[in-house]
Order: structure tokens, then C-alpha cells, then sequence
């Protein structure tokens, strides 16, 4: 059985609160000396999200050329995305 019914009894001993505060004290204080880590991987699939969410994103992000007017381009793009 991998279920503990004391764990409440447990958690709240002096040692117990003793040892959780001083863990959060430490992480607290590598945080604040070297600041939240954003994974790269993290980053680049939240770019991805946003670019997937976010058809204006994309459109423009895409780098088309405007030579006509910015509606008909538009539309086209999303007809295009729609169809794939």
C-alpha cells in the first residue's frame, strides 16, 4: 500500500515544518540570486503556440510580400491555412 493515512501527522511535526521552511528559504534565495531558468525548449514551443493560436502571428511572421491590397492577402492566407 503506497498510501500514507498519517501523512497529515507526519507533515505537521516541528521537523517536519523546520525542514519545509528552510527548503522554501533556500529556493527562495536561489531565486532570488539567479533568477527564474526559461528552458530553451520552453520558449521556443511557447512561439510555436502562440504562432498556431494566433493566425496574424503567422501571416506576418511569414514574411509575404504585400503588393496587393492587405485584405485580399489576408484572406488568402487564412483560406490557405484552413485547406491544410
Amino acid at each position: 500500500m503506497d498510501f500514507d493515512v498519517f501523512i497529515k501527522d507526519k507533515l505537521l511535526t516541528k521537523s517536519a515544518m523546520e525542514y519545509l521552511l528552510k527548503f522554501g528559504v533556500e529556493g527562495l534565495k536561489r531565486v532570488i540570486t539567479t533568477g527564474f531558468i526559461k528552458p530553451l525548449v520552453v520558449t521556443k514551443e511557447k512561439k510555436e503556440y502562440e504562432m498556431v493560436n494566433n493566425p496574424v502571428l503567422t501571416f506576418i511572421n511569414e514574411g509575404i510580400k504585400i503588393e496587393k491590397d492587405v485584405t485580399d492577402i489576408y484572406l488568402f492566407f487564412i483560406l490557405r491555412e484552413k485547406r491544410e
